[in-house]
């Protein structure tokens, strides 16, 4: 391997780690406002008196909500 191809390599991991983590911090934000958007929306729903779900999404958001715990729980 030659002192150009070594070089590259090092960029591409460096570029793969800095993605990876990137990834990881964006993940863990979108866990928090999910969880902080279904905390706000439980309480509004039971403070109103009324259930209901809206076609859906609410088991959508529980279904991320749990993929983003497993993901967190990875690192």
């Amino acid at each position: 391997m030659t002192t150009l191809e070594s070089i590259c390599n090092v960029i591409f991991y460096v570029i793969a780690g800095v993605v990876a983590i990137g990834f990881t911090v964006y993940a863990k934000k979108a866990l928090k406002g999910l969880e902080n958007e279904d905390n706000m929306e439980t309480d509004d729903v039971f403070d109103s008196g009324m259930m209901h779900t809206q076609g859906g999404e609410r088991e959508i958001r529980r279904a991320l909500l749990k993929l983003l715990k497993q993901l967190n729980d990875f690192d």
